[in-house]
């Protein structure tokens, strides 16, 4: 990935957080749009994609992925504008605090933070960046033939 490409272009960036198996996703319920969505936010001045994902994700939720085994698994580009990582965690399933730790959400914009089935993420009321970024992890696994995730 040429960093310097994405910084350019990228005006946000995020991630779709999945448990080991596949078969769960981190949601946050944003207060101002009453919508379920995905950390995501905007990339700030000296910052690429990834950075701005690492931030959000840790102002969010207060998860500092710097502190845990990860893998990026693909990326989404959402209306040319949003950029954002398929992530899965080496974790199992950990309890989330609601509101978030103790650091993070800063502006309180997330009000819960859930683990979801990737089958019932699709039944929540979410944003369009999410519903985009769920559909578009649906058809990588049909594509890749990996584990069913519905």
């Amino acid at each position: 990935i040429n960093n310097q490409i994405i910084m350019e272009k990228f005006k946000r960036a995020g991630a779709l957080i999945l448990s080991n198996d596949l078969k769960n996703c981190l949601m946050v319920f944003q207060k101002s749009s009453q919508l379920w969505g995905i950390p995501k936010g905007h990339v700030e001045k000296n910052e690429n994609s990834f950075m701005c994902m690492l931030r959000e994700v840790r102002e969010e939720i207060g998860l500092n992925l710097n502190n845990i085994k990860f893998e990026v698994l693909g990326n989404i580009v959402i209306y040319k504008e949003s950029y954002i990582y398929i992530i899965r965690l080496f974790l199992d399933i950990l309890p989330i605090l609601s509101p978030p730790f103790e650091r993070g959400n800063e502006n309180h914009e997330i009000s819960k933070i859930e683990w979801v089935t990737i089958n019932d993420s699709f039944k929540r009321k979410n944003n369009s960046i999410t519903k985009n970024a769920l559909y578009s992890f649906k058809k990588y696994m049909e594509n890749k033939n990996c584990v069913k995730v519905y």
